[in-house]
C-alpha cells in the first residue's frame, strides 16, 4: 500500500503551487488508485507516462519549447497550453540527481486584469482558438504556442514573463523524487542545462492528472 498521501499534497500544491515527495511515478499512481483522488491522462499514442530529455534545437520537434529556446531556460508555461481541456497536476520523477533545476512560480493574490481580459490566439492540435492567460481561477500560457492577439494580452505576457525572477527553483538534488506541480495556479520551466552530463543524460518522467473534483 502507498503511503503518499494525496490530500496532503493538495494542501501544499494550494499554499505553494508545488510539492516535493520521495518516491516514483507508480507511488503516485497507486495513491491515486487507492484513495480515489486524481484521474491519470494518457498522452500521445497511449502512453501514460512521457520521458523529458534536454534537446538541443535542430533536434526538437516542430513546435515545442526545445525547438525555439534548445538547451537555455525555457520560459515558465503550463503543460498543456494548446489543450482546450488542461490537466490540472503535473508530476515529475528524476531517479537521480541532476544540476538542472526546475523553476515553479505560483500566481498571486494581485495580478493584472489583462491576465483575464487579453485575448490569445492558441495553436492547438485540431486548430487555432481564442483563450484568456485566466479564465475560470485557472492559467494557461506558453509562449510556443499562444500568441498575443489585443494590447492586454501583450501586458499579460509581459508580466508572465517576468514571473521567473519570483520564482521557486527547485534543485534536483536526491534520488527517487517527485516534484508535483498545480497546473491550474502555476507556470513551471527547466532552467538553463550548463552541465555536459545533463545535456546528454539528464531524464524526468513526468505524468499528468486531473482531480476528480474537477
Amino acid at each position: 500500500m502507498s503511503d503518499l498521501d494525496l490530500a496532503d499534497v493538495e494542501k501544499e500544491l494550494s499554499s505553494n503551487g508545488f510539492a516535493v515527495r520521495e518516491g516514483d511515478l507508480s507511488d503516485v499512481s497507486l495513491a491515486s488508485l487507492l484513495q480515489r483522488k486524481w484521474k491519470q491522462t494518457t498522452q500521445k499514442d497511449g502512453v501514460r507516462v512521457s520521458a523529458l530529455r534536454p534537446m538541443e534545437q535542430e533536434d526538437a520537434p516542430p513546435r515545442t519549447l526545445s525547438a525555439v529556446y534548445g538547451l537555455d531556460a525555457q520560459p515558465l508555461h503550463t503543460d498543456g497550453a494548446h489543450l482546450k481541456k488542461m490537466p490540472d497536476v503535473i508530476v515529475l520523477y528524476a531517479p537521480n540527481p541532476t544540476l538542472t533545476a526546475t523553476a515553479v512560480w505560483k500566481l498571486g493574490r494581485e495580478y493584472p486584469s489583462a491576465l483575464w481580459n487579453g485575448v490569445f490566439t492558441v495553436r492547438g492540435n485540431d486548430g487555432s482558438f481564442l483563450a484568456h492567460a485566466l479564465a475560470d481561477q485557472r492559467l494557461r500560457f506558453d509562449p510556443v504556442c499562444m500568441s498575443p492577439a489585443d494590447q492586454l494580452a501583450k501586458e499579460a505576457q509581459a508580466f508572465l514573463g517576468l514571473a521567473r525572477e519570483s520564482a521557486h527553483i527547485h534543485e534536483w538534488n536526491a534520488e527517487e523524487t517527485l516534484l508535483f506541480i498545480d497546473n491550474r495556479k502555476s507556470l513551471h520551466g527547466r532552467e538553463a542545462v550548463h552541465d555536459p552530463g545533463d545535456a546528454t543524460s539528464r531524464v524526468l518522467e513526468r505524468a499528468v492528472y486531473f482531480m476528480e473534483t474537477r
